[in-house]
């Protein structure tokens, strides 16, 4: 759900005269994008979106987070499918980020937000010129 990217990516060129990529090196901006948690309308769900389907930790929401992970990377055996859903209860058990989000998730959809910004105002107690623009 996440990427990192840059405007221009400068590829190193060996001496035989083939491209590679031990390293690279970034001019102009970089940035790093972020996905949505919910899908777009009539897509499926992906990556971290497969976490939120279903709502509830239900049997059949379980079901559906397995389905879409074994489905996803083509995992047809029972073996695999077993291993996914002890994977997916082990994180939701443990993983504290998880938990985070889907705590926030059940925000998000009974409040409403907005987000204000007022570039002619800074906070108080913060250096006058701390937030002025390039």
């Amino acid at each position: 759900m996440t990427s990192f990217g840059a405007t221009e990516i400068v590829n190193n060129i060996a001496a035989n005269g083939q491209q590679f990529n031990s390293t690279f090196k970034i001019k102009g901006q970089i940035y790093h994008k972020v996905g949505s948690l919910l899908p777009m309308p009539n897509e499926s769900h992906k990556f971290l979106q497969i976490y939120f389907m279903g709502g509830e930790d239900s049997e059949r929401a379980l079901a559906n987070r397995v389905d879409a992970r074994c489905d996803y990377h083509n995992l047809n055996s029972p073996f695999a499918r077993r291993i996914v859903t002890d994977l997916d209860a082990l994180l939701n058990e443990h993983n504290e980020l998880l938990k985070l989000f889907k705590s926030h998730m059940h925000k998000l959809q009974s409040d409403n937000h907005a987000i204000v910004i007022n570039p002619d105002r800074t906070p108080a107690g913060e250096h006058v010129r701390r937030f002025n623009a390039p």
